[in-house]
């Protein structure tokens, strides 16, 4: 007897974007609750009769992360991370990336990641980075849906490899400093 293997949860929507704003809010304790910042966000698009096609079918754009992400500042500080492009792209974006988590403990960065062999990509929180120039060697820790989900090695990523790290989709999520 043949049995079909279900997809499993996640594998049929496109809802990462929502998700990557939501767990970063979370992660760094400015929102009370996960559905806070969900109804922040989905709440901006009460006016929009199609947004359950953008956000669930078709994906979040870096437009729309960029407008949810604004809607955050409502509860939680956002700094986009200008990265530079050229030769030398994939190293400045870890050095930039290690550099704004560690000079801001306790924050995390929503990245997008763009796959080469899909026209596709993925929204995810980082909440940990490392990055060894002399070496040219480090790892992105993932953070989702409240958890660490493994991470992504610098030798796996960059020009030519399978994945890469948008360079226009990089956030910075910190804690909102104490009054």
């Amino acid at each position: 007897m043949n049995f079909r293997v279900p997809a499993p949860q996640g594998a049929l929507d496109s809802a990462c974007g929502l998700y990557a704003v939501v767990n970063a809010a979370y992660y760094v304790g400015a929102a009370r609750s996960k559905n806070e910042v969900y109804n922040l966000v989905l709440g901006s698009y009460s006016n929009d009769s199609n947004i359950f096609r953008k956000l669930l079918l078709d994906g979040t754009s870096a437009r729309e992360l960029q407008e949810m992400m604004k809607k955050c500042e409502k509860v939680v500080p956002v700094k986009f991370l200008r990265l530079g492009g050229g030769a030398a792209r994939i190293d400045s974006t870890w050095v930039k990336i290690t550099a704004a988590l560690n000079d801001n403990r306790g924050s995390c960065v929503v990245v997008g990641i763009d796959y080469a062999d899909e026209d596709t990509g993925h929204w995810t929180v980082v909440n940990q980075s490392s990055y060894d120039a002399s070496n040219k060697s480090g790892r992105l820790s993932l953070y989702e849906g409240g958890t660490e989900v493994g991470g992504m090695n610098y030798g796996s990523m960059g020009a030519g490899k399978s994945k890469n790290i948008s360079n226009t989709e990089v956030w910075l999520v910190t804690k909102r400093p104490k009054d």
